[in-house]
């Protein structure tokens, strides 16, 4: 059997790494390979990884940013390599993630391929309707089988017409749980950000773009009564909201400390002097951060338009409305009103046991195996 994964972009690390086990785990004589279309997207420069460390057969169709590849190139490169690879089952990740996700879904249906779909959207984070819905509900039932991050991106699908016992894989929204645990095992046995005094903090990684409501968090936080200044708030990246939020930060910068982009591997290091990750999305498909910060083993806020609230955020934290100030102020409050965090701790690192990269790409093996 060969199996062929469409993919966007090469960068995505936490997929890099499944991709990495699922070849290794895949007997022989069956084959694997990704096809990567590009190197990343605008959004997220400046937080790439060197190609040496994709360790799983892949092919980069255009090696620039997304954004930049011409529209109908995509789709005419990804048919050909399709074609010239001729896999017994596609894997796509998404129905819309890329322009020449459909054509491939129609291609590989036409030919007679088995096609799996690895989803992460939510029914919250789509919109409904029109043609585009109706292309949408075709492609789901096209497949043969899904692969979901959690229970809300099933739901999706079953919504859109799957059927929930042709799920393959369940709880597959994984990063690299052991690199990151061991970065923030050593990142705690140092010094590290000395600028930042307060030894508790919040902390969000992420875009700066509108949809990630990190303005609302700094509000939310300035607004907080701490008398004793015990939290402070840490910032970690960049986007079009940049400017907004350093304006709004120098309005009340007491405890507040902002940092650029950085790489994934450097994350879980201010993880290490952090003790709850907020991520207050107004549309978020999953939110890997979250699974990140609970490897770290820290108590989270996120929002119920994060498709991860239902699946990880369960005596570990709080899920509130999005774009609701009074909402995340509270949460925030009652995070700094609890003297001992241990229980939320140890409660992220039980649940997220669950997603883990070695069942992922056991089960991964054994289901698609066994399709032919």
């Amino acid at each position: 059997m060969k199996i062929l994964v469409v993919h966007n972009l090469l960068w995505a690390h936490y997929k890099s790494v499944l991709f990495e086990e699922i070849q290794k785990q895949l007997p022989a004589p069956h084959q694997f390979h990704v096809l990567q279309i590009a190197r990343n997207e605008l959004s997220r420069k400046g937080m790439e990884t060197s190609a040496a460390g994709y360790n799983y057969n892949y092919t980069l169709l255009f090696d620039d940013y997304i954004e930049n590849v011409p529209k109908l190139r995509e789709i005419v490169a990804v048919l050909r390599f399709f074609l010239k690879y001729n896999p017994d089952v596609v894997n796509v990740t998404g129905y819309s993630s890329n322009i020449s996700t459909l054509p491939v879904i129609f291609l590989a249906w036409l030919l007679g391929k088995k096609i799996i779909m690895s989803n992460e959207s939510t029914g919250s984070d789509e919109r409904k309707g029109g043609i585009k819905e109706y292309l949408k509900r075709w492609a789901v039932k096209a497949c043969s089988g899904y692969v979901v991050f959690g229970r809300s991106s099933e739901d999706y699908l079953v919504e859109l017409g799957a059927k929930r016992d042709r799920v393959l894989v369940r709880n597959a929204a994984v990063v690299d749980n052991v690199a990151i645990l061991n970065a923030c095992k050593e990142a705690a046995r140092q010094t590290l950000f000395p600028e930042i005094s307060t030894k508790k903090n919040f902390i969000f990684v992420g875009r700066m773009s509108p949809e990630k409501n990190v303005s609302l968090l700094v509000r939310a936080f300035q607004s907080l009564y701490d008398p004793a200044g015990e939290w402070g708030l840490i910032l970690v990246g960049n986007g079009k909201e940049d400017e907004n939020i350093m304006q709004l930060i120098l309005q009340k910068p007491a405890r507040i400390h902002k940092y650029n982009s950085v790489g994934w591997k450097v994350i879980p290091e201010f993880f290490s002097r952090a003790q709850c990750l907020v991520l207050p999305s107004s549309s978020e498909p999953w939110g890997l951060v979250v699974n990140e910060a609970m490897i770290c083993g820290l108590a989270v806020i996120v929002t119920e338009a994060c498709g991860c609230a239902g699946d990880l955020v369960n005596g570990n934290g709080y899920t509130v409305q999005a774009n609701s100030l009074p909402d995340l102020q509270d949460a925030l409050q009652n995070i700094m009103d609890t003297p001992d965090l241990s229980a939320l701790k140890s409660r992220s690192e039980e649940i997220i046991k669950s997603f883990s990269v070695d069942r992922v790409a056991r089960e991964y093996v054994q289901q698609v195996t066994a399709l032919a």
